[in-house]
């Protein structure tokens, strides 16, 4: 690995300093560099190891470096005298002149083996000497050149090795003065000279170099960016201190801690390195994912003007975000501003589902029951808790009365209210939050608007609502103009009627609007709370059609018609129970596939903003999104090829939002047939344990709801299957088809009938059934069910007596008397059937 890549980022050393590199100092660069090292060890002592062109007096040598004399060449002369002189002590005339000598000489001999010893320890020392020695020559040149001063003397540490020191001590004529940019030089120097890469890591680089080959360049990716720090691990650097007090310069080596952050980790420290986007910022990890990928991230700060702005924190967040880009496990990065101390925290957080399947939390048996009399007055609103299966992710409690929100966590369930209708999963500032509908008694937001586009999902939200209410024990009556969209609510229970027909549903706005007026009396007569009253729901779906359909009944109707559209005057009602009807517990949503304001009559501006509670699917054009949310860029960002994507009302601003998916409830085996078993156990989950009463405090929506019961019996009575027409059809055969259509009648519940009625009868010894008129109406014993408790069973059926007369012939009528059971339904008579086709 080139050293170049371990280099220090201090600057070099000015034009007047000419180094060049410490292996042309010993001499490698020379044609002779056996010569070169001799002559630079022991040749002339004048001449700078530095460079031989310098002829400044700054190269020239301090005088207490002397020139080197090797100690291992004496000890090495001393050895052979030892090793020779016993053979010469040993001969005949050494011996004969001096008879010590054959001791001296064995003296001699039992030496040798020592004296190896002594010439290996003086090479050792020798070595040392000339390691120490050209250090000392070379800090001596740097520092003459670097600093112009000349060193008195220099102390190397005891560890010093032919690479480098770890440490030297540089004194100088006391009274020196050295400036920062001469130190900087003379850094500089040190640091080009000691390249600050000993030998291991240089092995361990080449190491990690030759793996990343074999593994075909993905040890970078496989570690995390990590073996480049591996591979400079034990790499130095040198720092340069000057005491001026006592003239010395100190050179320190310290080992470079390795840089094991990951490359996400470096990014973001560098996006905040300069200290003008935020002021001594430092970025710590806080979290790490399963592959030990840096996912959480804090950065702490120092408080600047600059740092409060909104504005600023906006644009930080947005350039932070696009530069950690797209997390590879398709979560997106969540940037939060703290409020409590200078920090932003970095996050990967769920993306907001595509579909989220609506399901119960737990079995409905295990729901809590308020606490309420007979009456169903109580405390209305409690605990309540919310699955986690439905939010796609753990969730806990964080619900706000007036928020209409819940923030998501890591808790296995997530706690709500009775009263907060949820309905969707929403993303507001980079969390994941559920939206409800507020019918509380202290909801800022009681009415409810839902906007959407054949097809937009604007159904499915009516349903999630519907099956929610129903399971909180909270009763609803529904609208449906259309027939074919909230018709798998008729007999589900908690619904207590399904109105289909325009003229039907004006009625009920009046019996809405009396039973409005009767429960104010009667909370005023027992001092009840609002928040005590049984709260009722009513969803008006397709509400354009309603509007259009009552504006040419009322134009174009025949009398009754008129009549009855104008004493309901259901647009004008409607206006008076969103503005009244919030003390009382009576709710309405309203389903709409535009927002405009004709659709509400007179004062439709104050109306329409009475629904605050407000979803809007798919995306909207300008004008929507104004008259909706008041703001012209609400649901820009709704992607519409998500089904169920929209907007929603969180704490009364817009945000973007999946809607819960609830599957059709309709209990037919055609449709029940069509379900997965994922959506079959979705919707079983939700299925209440008993049924909801309404409790009709007056007795126009008593009666009203009573009508439509013993309607829907009958409602598909006059429904045929197709008839196939080919060429060869007579018209006799459709006619007889049509007929058969044709004759028949409503139906109406018989403790319904009054005087004056016409149904139609099977009379004794008449073969056919008959027209005959109701005189009188008896109830002698009520229908009697069971409390709620028990389901509502039928316990006494009743009694009912009808007296009635028929045409017997000529100007004489036949009067009698049947007695029916109070749950009998009868037959109107033909005056309103359409004729038969001629």
């Amino acid at each position: 690995m080139p050293s170049s890549m371990f280099r220090s980022d201090t600057p070099r050393c000015g034009p007047a300093v000419r180094l060049r590199d410490s292996r042309e100092e010993r001499g490698m660069a020379s044609k002779d560099p056996v010569g070169a090292f001799f002559q630079d060890l022991f040749g002339d002592q004048k001449r700078s190891p530095v460079s031989s062109r310098s002829k400044s007096a700054n190269s020239k040598e301090p005088s207490w470096i002397r020139p080197y004399v090797p100690l291992s060449a004496f000890a090495a002369g001393l050895a052979v005298l030892v090793w020779w002189a016993p053979n010469v002590l040993t001969t005949p005339n050494i011996t004969d002149m001096y008879p010590g000598s054959i001791t001296l000489a064995e003296t001699l001999s039992e030496m040798r083996s020592r004296m190896i010893a002594v010439v290996m320890i003086a090479v050792v020392f020798d070595a040392v000497r000339v390691v120490r020695r050209r250090h000392r020559r070379v800090f001596a040149a740097v520092c003459a050149q670097t600093t112009g001063r000349t060193p008195q003397a220099i102390r190397l540490a005891p560890k010093t090795s032919r690479h480098s020191t770890p440490r030297a001590q540089i004194s100088l004529d006391p009274g020196s003065v050295i400036d920062e940019k001469k130190l900087g030089y003379l850094r500089s120097a040190v640091t080009a000279l000691y390249d600050g890469v000993p030998p291991e890591t240089r092995a361990r680089a080449r190491a990690v170099a030759v793996v990343d080959i074999v593994v075909g360049g993905r040890l970078s990716s496989w570690t995390g960016g990590r073996s480049e720090a591996w591979a400079t691990l034990g790499q130095w650097e040198y720092r340069v201190d000057y005491a001026a007090a006592k003239a010395s310069i100190s050179i320190t080596r310290t080992l470079i801690a390795p840089d094991l952050r990951s490359e996400r980790h470096i990014m973001i420290a560098d996006l905040f390195s300069d200290g003008k986007t935020l002021k001594d910022a430092h970025v710590l990890v806080t979290d790490t994912g399963e592959d030990g990928d840096d996912v959480g991230f804090e950065i702490s700060y120092k408080r600047t003007f600059a740092s409060g702005d909104k504005a600023n924190r906006s644009k930080l967040t947005g350039s932070l975000l696009e530069a950690l880009g797209d997390h590879p496990s398709g979560q997106l990065w969540r940037v939060q501003w703290l409020k409590d101390r200078p920090a932003i925290t970095v996050a990967l957080r769920a993306p907001l589902p595509t579909m989220i399947l609506h399901r119960a939390a737990v079995m409905a048996s295990q729901l809590p029951v308020p606490a309420l009399d007979d009456r169903g007055i109580g405390p209305q609103d409690l605990a309540w808790p919310l699955g986690e299966a439905a939010l796609g992710a753990g969730a806990s409690s964080g619900a706000d009365g007036k928020s209409g929100a819940l923030s998501l966590s890591k808790a296995t369930a997530l706690s709500g209210r009775r009263m907060h209708i949820p309905y969707a999963t929403a993303e507001v500032d980079d969390e994941l939050v559920v939206a409800y509908w507020n019918i509380s008694s202290k909801s800022n937001a009681p009415h409810m608007l839902v906007v959407g586009p054949t097809g937009g999902g604007k159904t499915v939200l009516l349903t999630t609502l519907i099956t929610e209410l129903s399971l909180r024990g909270v009763a609803s009556i529904l609208v449906d103009p259309k027939r074919i969209e909230l018709h798998q609510f008729l007999g589900y229970r908690g619904v207590a009627a399904v109105v289909f027909d325009a003229l039907r549903a004006a009625l009920l706005i009046e019996a809405l609007y009396a039973e409005m007026i009767t429960r104010t009396r009667y909370m005023q007569k027992h001092r009840i709370d609002g928040g005590e009253m049984p709260p009722l729901v009513v969803i008006l779906d397709e509400f354009f059609i309603l509007s259009a359909a009552w504006s040419h009944l009322k134009a174009n109707g025949n009398d009754m018609e008129k009549e009855i559209i104008k004493r309901a005057d259901p647009l004008g009602r409607i206006g008076q129970l969103v503005a009244l009807a919030r003390s009382t517990g009576i709710r309405l949503g309203l389903g709409v596939q535009r927002p405009d304001a004709q659709l509400f009559g007179k004062d439709a501006g104050g109306v329409r903003d009475n629904f605050q509670s407000r979803a809007s699917l798919g995306r909207m054009s300008t004008d929507g999104n104004i008259m909706v949310w008041a703001i012209a860029s609400a649901g820009d960002g709704v992607d519409t090829s998500i089904a169920g994507r929209g907007t929603v009302g969180v704490g009364g601003e817009p945000a973007v939002g999946q809607v819960w998916f609830t599957p059709s409830v309709d209990t037919h085996s055609a449709v029940r047939g069509k379900l997965s078993a994922e959506h079959l156990s979705a919707v079983e989950s939700l299925l209440p344990d008993s049924d909801a009463p309404v409790y009709c405090f007056s007795d126009e929506l008593a009666v009203y709801l009573a009508d439509e019961h013993a309607l829907v019996e009958v409602m598909g009575a006059d429904v045929h299957e197709p008839i196939a027409v080919t060429a060869g059809t007579s018209r006799a055969e459709i006619e007889g088809r049509y007929a058969l259509a044709d004759s028949i009648a409503d139906g109406v519940a018989v403790d319904s009938l009054e005087p004056g009625m016409s149904i139609v009868l099977e009379l004794p010894g008449s073969a056919e059934p008959r027209v005959v008129d109701v005189l009188a109406v008896d109830v002698v014993r009520p229908v009697v069910r069971s409390g709620r408790e028990s389901g509502y069973r039928v316990e006494d059926e009743g009694e009912v007596r009808v007296q009635v007369a028929a045409e017997s012939g000529g100007s004489r009528r036949t009067v009698d008397v049947i007695t029916y059971s109070g749950l009998d339904t009868v037959m109107l008579a033909a005056p309103e059937l359409a004729p038969t086709p001629t």
